[in-house]
């Protein structure tokens, strides 16, 4: 992931189109974020509450209603924290994000991570990947990149890295 600099658009960020896709079909959501960390091995996103997210394979959309900021180093995994009174972050497994044109596009590869309050970690949709594995053919070389991406998120979370780390 290339340096990216971030236009002033009076908001302190930059509009991003954001959109997740599965490893076959179309897009699985889209929906406008603002741009808020644009640096080497450094990609954050803000969503506002309130953002409309079209759900492209459901044929209907859904508003956001909390604000979820998203992160990611280059790496197998994307991270959004949860905001609430037990503040939270889901990481998802994905494909390294790529901007292009002002969009960026990742695919979500089932597997999350929620990791809790005092590093409490739950793994979610194991079953669900194992049975896409073998459905839409994924390379074991996918799949071990996909449970490698969590370990790399877990292990920056345990070491207080970044964006676990309170800056954003």
């Amino acid at each position: 992931m290339g340096h990216m600099s971030v236009p002033d658009t009076g908001r302190g960020s930059a509009p991003l189109i954001v959109e997740k896709g599965k490893w076959v079909g179309p897009p699985t959501s889209r929906w406008v974020a603002d741009l808020i960390v644009a640096a080497p091995r450094r990609l954050a996103w803000r969503t506002p509450a309130g953002t409309v997210r079209a759900r492209p394979r459901r044929h209907r959309t859904e508003a956001t209603s909390v604000v979820e900021v998203s992160a990611t180093t280059g790496g197998w995994w994307v991270a959004t924290r949860l905001p609430g009174p037990r503040s939270r972050w889901k990481v998802d497994a994905c494909t390294p994000v790529r901007i292009e044109d002002g969009v960026a596009r990742f695919t979500d590869l089932d597997l999350d991570l929620v990791i809790g309050p005092g590093a409490r970690v739950r793994l979610h949709d194991l079953g669900q990947m194992a049975l896409r594995a073998r459905e839409w053919r994924y390379p074991p070389w996918l799949v071990a990149r996909a449970l490698g991406g969590l370990a790399a998120a877990l292990a920056r979370r345990l070491l207080g890295w970044w964006p676990f780390d309170g800056s954003i």
